[in-house]
């Protein structure tokens, strides 16, 4: 046991009240007149890290694990607050390189695994991390916390969300839980990204019931209800979650989506732009918004959420080609081909872009053959092809294309086959 004239409490106290240089001048006076002992030690290391002296604290904790352990509760106290600070910090590969000679010398430890597992996720060792988590509970079953991060962990592989679905509800049984919000929103995100809506939305009203100020189980609800409910549900759910939480970036987002969704496109324009004004661009938002308006027919209001966009992000290549195709499609072929070479000259090497780029192909279609230049149909072919692609066999198809002739529609008369046009047998050849 420790030294019966060690009196902890007071270094306890100067802990607390973060005098840690008073703290470690206290012990270091301990140390010179009783033998070190693992509990000094490691209550010096603590306030050595506080004060920025963490190749001192290390050594501490390493001197600590080769002596006994006088008191295990109290060096196990430690050493977690320890390793809370190091997580803290992310000095996660102290954590990994010492843990396991902790453990060894304190015994298992629930918490300590959760810890080990956490910075091993942030090292890129996601099995190591699972292995950790799942220990863990072998140890204590009922450990929220290692349950929560085993959950979050697996979750992130869709083929395994039936798993990790089915460890949170298994744990959220249980009589006494403790994290129960974070685990219900965990819950109700999985759920929502297997298509269980029904279910997700029960599970984060049952959370808003229980914590009328939680931020993520008012926004999985929006979710869940955007799925299944008519808008205007969404909208009395957003009052609600605005009046809980007050107004932010991502409940006005949902809002615009709602408000686009219900053909209210100059309110929903108008919250955008005051979105996009401080600073909170999300081009996915934008082109969401695009895209329910072209399918609602109003292209022009299709057109405007894009050009709030392209204003705060000129060159996202995304919002270029949704525009290019409304363009065309409103008949601005001259813009459309502008906004296309645009993005012809941006550096990207995303396939998506490229099929992107393609479906281009079907909004040019439209263009009635009138003797002139078919400009669209080269500048189609020339911003699909990258530059490094472009063969010389190419470069003479894209020359043999008829401008004279519909993309992919040549005349035909009775009894003679259709034949494809040039650019759809270089379309078909390169795709």
């Amino acid at each position: 046991m420790l030294n019966k004239t060690v009196n902890l409490a007071p270094l306890h106290t100067l802990q607390k009240a973060g005098q840690h240089a008073e703290c470690v001048a206290a012990i270091n006076d301990v140390l010179s007149g009783t033998a070190a002992n693992s509990t000094l030690l490691l209550l010096r290391a603590n306030s050595l890290l506080q004060l920025d002296r963490s190749d001192e604290a290390r050594q501490d904790l390493h001197a600590a694990t080769g002596l006994p352990c006088h008191n295990h509760k109290q060096d196990e106290r430690n050493v977690l607050q320890l390793m809370q600070v190091l997580l803290k910090r992310q000095d996660h590969q102290t954590i990994v390189g010492s843990l396991p000679s902790v453990m060894h010398w304190l015994g298992a430890s629930a918490s300590l695994q959760v810890i080990q597992g956490r910075a091993l996720e942030k090292l890129g060792r996601p099995a190591e991390a699972e292995a950790s988590y799942a220990a863990a509970l072998q140890l204590d079953a009922g450990y929220s916390a290692a349950c929560l991060h085993l959950a979050r962990l697996i979750g992130r592989n869709r083929l395994r969300l039936p798993e990790s679905i089915a460890l949170l509800q298994q744990h959220l049984a249980l009589t006494v839980v403790q994290l129960k919000a974070d685990l219900q929103t965990t819950l109700g995100r999985q759920l929502l990204a297997t298509g269980q809506h029904t279910e997700a939305v029960r599970i984060f009203e049952q959370t808003i019931a229980d914590h009328p100020q939680n931020t993520e189980a008012h926004l999985g609800l929006i979710s869940g209800l955007e799925a299944t409910q008519p808008a205007k549900i969404v909208i009395q759910a957003l009052d609600s979650a605005e009046a809980a939480l007050g107004v932010n970036d991502a409940l006005t987002a949902a809002r615009c989506k709602a408000l686009c969704i219900l053909e209210q496109h100059e309110t929903a324009s108008a919250l955008l732009e005051n979105l996009l004004s401080q600073g909170t661009v999300d081009a996915d938002l934008v082109h969401k918004l695009a895209q329910t308006a072209k399918r609602q027919k109003q292209l022009r209001a299709a057109l405007a959420y894009l050009a709030l966009g392209l204003k705060c992000q000129p060159t996202n290549a995304k919002l270029l080609i949704a525009a290019a195709r409304i363009n065309a499609q409103l008949g601005d072929h001259e813009t459309a081909h502008q906004q296309a070479t645009q993005v012809e000259k941006l550096a990207f090497d995303d396939s998506d872009t490229l099929q992107n780029l393609q479906k281009l192909k079907a909004v040019l279609k439209s263009r009635k053959p009138d003797g002139t230049e078919n400009t669209e149909a080269t500048a189609l072919v020339t911003t699909v092809i990258p530059p490094a692609a472009r063969t010389p066999e190419i470069l003479i198809s894209i020359s043999d294309l008829n401008p004279h002739k519909q993309l992919g529609r040549e005349p035909t008369s009775r009894g003679t086959k259709k034949q494809p046009s040039g650019l759809s047998r270089l379309l078909k050849k390169l795709f």
